[in-house]
């Protein structure tokens, strides 16, 4: 896996979908901008809010867009600007980092859990890789999964209630609920690796 893993980053189509996925992000945060650029400087919305107003999932086009964001539009430094306070739940383990460096506490935690959660999901469609060769399939196969745990099947089959995929980055974040995606992520992963192994383990047996 760790073969593959190289494979993957040593293709320039991975650094051109990290591109398209900045664009993606920005089809939020570039119409709000153009909408309130010549607006008052006390109303217009921080970085750290068009920042994470458009997630989507790739921890580098996030980094990408929250350094973006932070040359182009105000630092969200609510200890000066009291207005620029973002409502988080008081639980949300957000409410109280943006008031550290500007929200860098946020910014980091957002890249590494986008980054995270985008690994485990390579995992996965590379596992999908070893048992089906048809590349639309493997293509297809993960994102059925991850749309079929958004929608709640988890729940409908097990009677309790799962973390959405992108719990970890989500702007309601509590840590309990952190607990509990890192879990079922854990399990996703290792049932992963174990389907990968066996599959390979196979295939060197029988060819």
């Amino acid at each position: 896996m760790k073969k593959e893993m190289k494979l993957i980053f040593s293709d320039g189509k991975i650094y051109l979908a990290l591109l398209v996925m900045l664009l993606c992000f920005n089809g939020y945060s570039i119409p709000i901008w153009i909408e309130i650029w010549d607006w008052d400087f006390a109303y217009r919305e921080s970085a750290l809010q068009l920042t994470i107003g458009g997630i989507i999932v790739a921890g580098g086009a996030f980094a990408a867009q929250a350094v973006l964001w932070n040359i182009i539009a105000k630092p969200c430094d609510v200890n000066i600007y009291d207005y620029l306070v973002i409502d988080f739940a008081d639980s949300c383990i957000y409410n109280s980092w943006q008031y550290i460096l500007c929200g860098l506490p946020i910014y980091i935690w957002m890249t590494l859990m986008i980054a995270f959660s985008g690994g485990i999901w390579a995992i996965v469609g590379v596992t999908t890789a070893v048992y089906v060769r048809d590349k639309l399939m493997v293509l297809v196969i993960p994102s059925c999964i991850y749309y079929l745990w958004m929608s709640g099947l988890p729940h409908a089959v097990f009677g309790r209630t799962f973390p959405f995929p992108a719990s970890l980055y989500n702007d309601s974040l509590t840590w309990a609920l952190a607990g509990k995606a890192f879990l079922v992520y854990a399990v996703l992963a290792g049932v992963s690796v174990f389907l990968y192994i066996r599959k390979l383990r196979e295939i060197a047996c029988n060819g």
